[in-house]
């Protein structure tokens, strides 16, 4: 995509600080401050997208490759490959680094009085509107090559379920370990920021194990057959998913919001860093 790309009727992006040094995220509302923040997203980080085009193709090939017969998945495996595609994709730094990919807008705004859970909040919903669609795009695409095509209500709530419990995950290693991207050749120079890089790196692994343990209540009820037969009450299963996952949100979001509050001055130290 170009880097110029039109900014979006009526979206300011961006307001002021009261320094006048930077850019702050703007308060135009909810729905245009998401709009502002995919706007910022198209224009400036077109590394970023085609890292994310390259883990969601990555990721289709694999599960199509590893899948012996591509016509016999199956009614639920097929239900659910568009969402295993989108949480290999979230399982990155696009997801743990949400505040220090744009450190600079993010730390103006908290130093203007804004709060962490509103910036959060503003980044996670930009992050489902881009990450829902693709997972059930993906979910149709692989319905026509494989001519699986039940359970697509189902599939679109465990979709929406899975980016955001992970949404909830990213908020909370988005103010632990913020890092400034910078180019290879930078980073290279810049030796002193090889460690808590790599850690930063290593965030999504260990998120990802994270993720895991908090699929444990959903399991046992999925296990235990707590609602009746999957196959038959596959939506109901596919609606408690969805109310776990806005209760680990809005928790992740919390935990956020409190290490934002009571370790604000290490946190802006985070976002200050050269990388």
């Amino acid at each position: 995509m170009a880097a110029g790309c039109d900014v979006i009727p009526e979206v300011v992006t961006g307001q002021r600080a009261a320094s006048g040094q930077a850019e702050v995220e703007p308060r135009l509302g909810l729905f245009r401050d998401v709009l502002d923040e995919l706007r910022w997203t198209f224009s400036g980080r077109r590394g970023w997208l085609i890292g994310i085009a390259g883990n969601l193709a990555f990721a289709y090939a694999y599960l199509a490759i590893t899948q012996g017969d591509q016509h016999n998945f199956g009614d639920i495996k097929s239900a659910n490959v568009g969402l295993a595609v989108v949480i290999w994709a979230l399982a990155d730094v696009v997801n743990t680094n949400q505040l220090g990919s744009d450190s600079d807008r993010a730390r103006a705004s908290l130093e203007a009085g804004d709060s962490v859970a509103r910036i959060l909040a503003i980044k996670n919903l930009a992050l489902a509107v881009l990450f829902v669609p693709l997972a059930f795009l993906i979910s149709i695409v692989h319905r026509i090559i494989v001519d699986h095509w039940n359970l697509v209500l189902h599939t679109a709530v465990s979709d929406v379920g899975a980016v955001l419990l992970w949404m909830g995950v990213g908020s909370v290693f988005s103010v632990l370990l913020p890092y400034r991207p910078i180019s290879i050749r930078a980073r290279l120079k810049a030796r002193k920021t090889w460690l808590r890089y790599a850690i930063c790196q290593g965030a999504p692994y260990v998120a990802l194990g994270v993720v895991a343990l908090m699929h444990l209540p959903y399991l046992l009820i999925y296990t235990l057959r707590a609602l009746g037969p999957v196959r038959s009450n596959y939506l109901e299963y596919a609606l408690v998913y969805l109310g776990l996952a806005f209760l680990y949100w809005g928790l992740g979001l919390l935990l956020a919001s409190l290490y934002g509050r009571h370790a604000r001055a290490r946190l802006l130290s985070d976002l200050h860093r050269d990388g």
